[in-house]
């Protein structure tokens, strides 16, 4: 009964995960336990003890050539694991020796495709810029021929206008010219009748009006005037007495710069007035200063400019008689 669920319980055996050996080694030793528990059963059942130990000793031939097989394969798979990994190795070593072949090529394709993208690049970009250069060359000639027209024109017709200009104006520079010859004319006429008009004449009348008797003076007014920068004026008054071929006297005068100080304090100064129409200011309100003053006499005004002609003086003489 136990010989007839064998093949059952090595099934179960090897559903549980058992190598066949394994499995009957097991079931041997339960066999031999089952036998050794009911050895009477044995006794009885001696007709199939030796077909039992035939079984056994089949399945022991089994089990030392499964054993056997076992080993082999194992030795086996070591053999195929050892060539597996040298394959691997030789074919990693072939892949990384192709792979560094192929980058190789690969580096030196791209560098013949760069190196020719580069010459070609080149070789259009100077095309490119010679063609930009010749256009441009070509364009700032025709440009610079148009700006030279035009200047041409424009400067021609500058230089028509400018020689219209310059021919007014030569015809104004005539027309000044002309009257600057004429205002020279007259000024030399004007300078000429001033020069000759002598205040001797006057002056000489004056003193002679003055030794005709006794009682009898000159009164004189001068007034004296600065430019604006200087901006005052003076006004002198006194009598004049007859001494030789000069008029002596005094005169006093106010200034306009010291009007509002003190209006009755005067400048008194001493005057000699000659024939030949020079005249001699003595200052004695500011310590006898000498002052000299060459005489004109135009239309019987008599003046006088000095101080490199800042100042001018205006002189009028009067005939006076005391009545008796």
């Amino acid at each position: 009964m136990l010989l007839k669920q064998l093949p059952r319980i090595l099934a179960i055996y090897a559903l549980m995960g058992m190598s066949v050996l394994a499995h009957a080694d097991q079931a041997l030793q339960e066999l031999e336990g089952y036998v050794i528990d009911n050895a009477q059963a044995i006794v009885d059942l001696g007709e199939n003890q030796q077909a039992l130990q035939r079984e056994l000793r089949q399945l022991r031939e089994e089990k030392q050539q499964l054993k056997a097989t076992m080993d082999k394969l194992v030795t086996q798979l070591d053999q195929l694991t050892k060539a597996l990994e040298q394959s691997t190795a030789l074919t990693k070593a072939y892949a990384d020796s192709k792979a560094s072949q192929a980058e190789d090529a690969a580096k030196k394709h791209a560098n013949t495709k760069a190196r020719q993208a580069e010459q070609t690049a080149k070789k259009h970009a100077n095309t490119k810029a010679s063609q930009a250069e010749d256009a441009a060359k070509k364009h700032a000639n025709t440009k610079a021929r148009q700006a030279e027209d035009a200047a041409k024109k424009h400067a021609n017709t500058k230089v028509k206008h400018l020689q219209r200009k310059v021919g007014e104006l030569e015809r104004k520079i005539t027309a000044v010219e002309r009257t600057n010859r004429h205002l020279k004319r007259k000024a030399a006429e004007m300078e000429k009748k001033i020069n000759a008009s002598s205040c001797e004449p006057i002056i000489k009348d004056a003193i002679h009006w003055a030794n005709r008797g006794v009682g009898r003076w000159i009164e004189i007014t001068m007034l004296s005037a600065h430019k604006p920068n200087n901006n005052w004026g003076a006004y002198n008054k006194g009598s004049l007495y007859a001494s030789g071929r000069s008029l002596v006297g005094d005169i006093e005068g106010f200034f306009s710069d010291r009007d509002h100080f003190s209006k009755q304090k005067k400048d008194r100064a001493g005057l000699k007035l000659n024939i030949n129409g020079t005249a001699e200011l003595t200052l004695k309100s500011w310590g006898n200063k000498k002052v000299y003053l060459n005489l004109k006499c135009s239309d019987s005004f008599i003046y006088s400019i000095e101080d490199a002609k800042q100042t001018m003086h205006i002189l009028t003489l009067k005939q006076m008689q005391m009545q008796m």
